[in-house]
């Protein structure tokens, strides 16, 4: 039986990140995965997709050409090509994460993880099991797309973000059910690379979670392009058929496409990960339930990234990863997770941080909006949908940044630092940002908050 100060079980960016924060503090650690390191984020997600929409973004560009005077013919496009191009950057980052492991001298294990005590991890693998003995534990099995009953999947014709990732057949068609983030990105990418793509979605507005300004701004990008957007809809049934599938809404009209990509959230990986007789809770949605420390009911074990529920988002993984080590380490370290941006990468580009104008208004609020199409570097980049929306309480402090346009899942990052530092809206016009570029729209939309927009 291996000794260790640390086993991590899990090789996401909550794990993989956990387990070298703990080396670097000279703890003794062991990084246990079943599959690959990377995780989702790196395999089925965050890389993949970012990967695609890269692609789908220079077929974008086509469009442009002719009005920048640029005599250009798209004679094919691959789509089995863009996914070996998306598959070398992965084994690329794969290769990158193993190096570091081995340099900050991570033991690594491949293999099924369970944590059968409290300090013991049994790992199960090809080449039989093994138990790893460790002073604390820190699990990272991350999450997985749900399947919801009524949908008949078969990775072919009905299919999660998952399958779809990996498509090396363009279809003629497409329908994605859920208009979050992860069904948004795969509609857009898949509708830049010529599919028929309709986006079925049980709210009233697209991308739910963030402000109800972005979601219906992309709700418009996406009719304007040509993506049909169904709303306050609901699947009533799915039928396969030799060329594809019906969908059926509960509005009685049928959909007749060649796949239907199901992207409704996503279910946690926690309850095979401990015996049961450690008695590890779990919450309502069988998240694993920690506190801001990371910490599990069961002493010396730890929690991080989407299996505790909290934010799915592999930066906050990596976030809690780092919190998980350093109290592995003896610190008392604790998640800061008031202030978390996120970004969709859509045709334009969605992202957000702080609180909504929805979240404001029972205590007042303040608003402005400053579209990109008042600002000259967006209009010398044909790129000018979409807008920097600014929330502040009545006193004018920032509590919320909301973006629609160019580059928006960069600009957010800005925008995080001022909702953090709890700017103020009126000290905007002491500042001074580089022209032209993007960034001016946020200085605009916070001069706007206190009437000193002067380009609007």
């Amino acid at each position: 039986m291996s000794g260790f100060d640390v086993v991590v079980v899990g090789g996401g960016p909550g794990g993989y990140v956990a387990a070298l924060r703990a080396a670097r503090e000279g703890l003794k650690v062991a990084l246990v995965e079943e599959r690959e390191v990377g995780g989702t984020c790196l395999h089925l997600g965050c890389i993949p997709t970012k990967a695609l929409h890269r692609t789908a973004f220079y077929l974008q560009c086509f469009k442009h050409f002719e009005r920048n005077g640029i005599s250009a013919e798209l004679k094919d496009f691959s789509l089995a090509a863009a996914v070996a191009r998306k598959e070398g950057i992965v084994k690329k980052l794969t290769a990158g994460i193993h190096y570091l492991l081995k340099k900050n001298g991570v033991a690594f294990y491949r293999g099924k993880g369970t944590v059968v005590d409290r300090g013991e991890v049994e790992v199960v693998g090809s080449g039989g099991s093994e138990r790893l003995k460790a002073q604390s534990v820190i699990i990272a099995t991350g999450s997985a797309p749900q399947k919801p009953p009524g949908f008949p999947f078969d990775g072919e014709t009905v299919l999660t973000s998952d399958e779809a990732l990996s498509l090396k057949e363009l279809p003629r068609s497409l329908a994605v059910v859920g208009g979050g983030v992860i069904g948004c990105e795969l509609a857009g990418i898949f509708h830049a690379f010529g599919c028929r793509v309709t986006v079925i979605e049980l709210q009233d507005g697209l991308l739910p979670a963030m402000d109800e300004d972005v979601g219906k701004a992309l709700g418009a990008a996406f009719r304007k392009r040509g993506i049909e957007v169904k709303l306050k809809a609901r699947v009533a049934g799915v039928e396969k058929t030799g060329r594809g599938a019906l969908v059926e809404l509960d509005s009685g009209e049928v959909l007749e496409v060649e796949k239907v990509l199901v992207a409704v959230g996503r279910r946690y990986l926690s309850r095979e990960v401990a015996r049961p007789e450690l008695n590890l809770a779990l919450g309502p949605r069988g998240e694993i339930a920690t506190d801001e420390r990371t910490r599990t009911s069961v002493p010396g074990i730890y929690a991080v990234g989407d299996v505790t529920g909290k934010r799915e988002l592999a930066h906050v993984a990596a976030h809690q990863g780092v919190v998980a080590a350093l109290n592995a380490a003896g610190y008392e370290a604790r998640e800061e997770l008031q202030v978390v941006p996120a970004a969709v990468f859509t045709f334009p580009e969605a992202a957000g941080v702080g609180l909504t104008e929805r979240d404001l208004l029972a205590q007042g609020v303040r608003t402005f909006k400053f579209p990109f199409s008042a600002l000259g570097k967006a209009v010398t980049m044909d790129e000018t949908e979409g807008f920097v929306k600014v929330v502040a309480d009545t006193g004018g402090v920032v509590r919320g940044v909301h973006i629609v346009g160019p580059h928006a899942a960069d600009l957010v990052a800005t925008a995080a630092l001022l909702v953090k530092a709890g700017f103020k809206a009126g000290e905007a016009e002491r500042l001074i940002f580089a022209h032209p570029t993007l960034p001016e729209a946020l200085k605009e939309a916070l001069e706007g908050i206190e009437g000193t927009c002067l380009h609007l």
